[in-house]
């Protein structure tokens, strides 16, 4: 239960200024020189979808031919992600539109990129200080707290999401460690709240609120509704969909394309096979419900139980079916909080997370 970090030392103090302003400069580099793909998917309906929100006409933010102009590929992500991004479009819309019609030119507009990936940057920085925070919660002191977010900040894992592939899972971390700090201080509204918004960017919010649920929850109606609760809204969010042929067909393929790749590795199991994600995280929300603490007034073994929880469910996620190489970025936070805790030995984690 003791602290074996590699030096001891280390965490007398946190991070240096210094030491910060080198992790920026690795961060902020690549992310001023590279522009992925998949970003400029993110740029370009910005602009669209503001041009929507301004003109209050949902169908401007799925123009067909806008896209394929841009050789980029139909946006499928939730409506709620779609307004962030379009709320944040507005200046670029704006700009695009100065001449008197809506012209984009990746190619000729570095300052419009680097305004349009910035928001990413920002949940980045927000993401870290909330690791910091829920360092903070359970009990690490403020050094190893600052050094558990410097960790997390400077994960290859990190820098390779924000700066060179650029994606929005990055909203999503954020809104899930909100909820995570809420259920660490008890705060069951707020709890079931940031995961109920963090489940409409990215459906990887559910994975963790169900063991976190289960671990705490015990009554099964009470279980029930929440989850009942957070399937409503994810559907009423999908429901404008519905009104956009082309946005319903993009939709409709993300989510089969999905439940494939979920379902594709499987596992012998009695006399047929199961999918390994639904059988490994089965198991877990299994033990998290069974899982009773023996002294429910040891906040330390809680929180630390809580923080593994949500972790191993984000392990089991990304090691059970063929994931992107930026979908790990989820797992990051926790793996960085599980190192500066003093109920393991640092050196095991730094090198899992390596």
């Amino acid at each position: 239960m003791g602290d074996s970090s590699i030096q001891p030392e280390l965490y007398e103090s946190g991070p240096s200024k210094f030491e910060w302003a080198l992790a920026f400069i690795v961060l902020i580099v690549p992310f001023m020189s590279f522009c992925y793909i998949d970003t400029k998917c993110i740029i370009a309906y910005e602009i669209k979808f503001a041009q929507a929100i301004l003109n209050f006409d949902l169908k401007l933010a799925y123009d067909m031919q806008y896209f394929k102009d841009l050789q980029l590929a139909l946006s499928n992500w939730d409506l709620p992600l779609n307004f962030t991004f379009g709320i944040w479009g507005i200046p670029l819309y704006l700009w695009s539109c100065r001449s008197g019609e809506l012209v984009i030119n990746f190619h000729e507009s570095f300052w419009q990129i680097l305004y349009g990936k910035s928001i990413l940057l920002i949940a980045f920085i927000f993401s870290a200080v909330l690791v910091y925070k829920i360092c903070r919660a359970i009990n690490i002191n403020p050094q190893k707290s600052r050094w558990g977010a410097y960790i997390y900040f400077t994960s290859s894992m990190s820098i390779n999401v924000i700066s060179i592939i650029g994606q929005s899972d990055i909203i999503c971390v954020c809104l899930t460690l909100l909820g995570v700090l809420a259920y660490i201080k008890n705060e069951d509204k707020k709890f079931l709240f940031w995961f109920i918004i963090g489940s409409q960017f990215k459906q990887y919010a559910f994975f963790v609120f169900v063991p976190l649920l289960l671990l705490r929850e015990k009554n099964l109606f009470k279980i029930a509704g929440k989850i009942f609760l957070l399937a409503a809204v994810t559907i009423i969010c999908n429901i404008p969909f519905m009104l956009v042929p082309e946005a319903a067909k993009a939709r409709a393929g993300f989510t089969a394309e999905m439940l494939i790749k979920l379902l594709t590795n499987r596992m012998q199991l009695f006399h047929g096979s199961a999918p390994v994600f639904v059988v490994m995280l089965g198991l877990l929300c299994v033990y998290c419900w069974l899982h009773k603490f023996s002294n429910k007034s040891d906040k330390d073994e809680i929180n630390h139980q809580t923080i593994f929880t949500a972790m191993l469910a984000m392990i089991i996620l990304f090691t059970s079916f063929p994931t992107y190489p930026y979908w790990p970025i989820h797992m990051i936070p926790y793996l960085a909080i599980m190192t500066v805790s003093s109920h393991i030995d640092s050196r095991k984690f730094l090198l899992l997370e390596s």
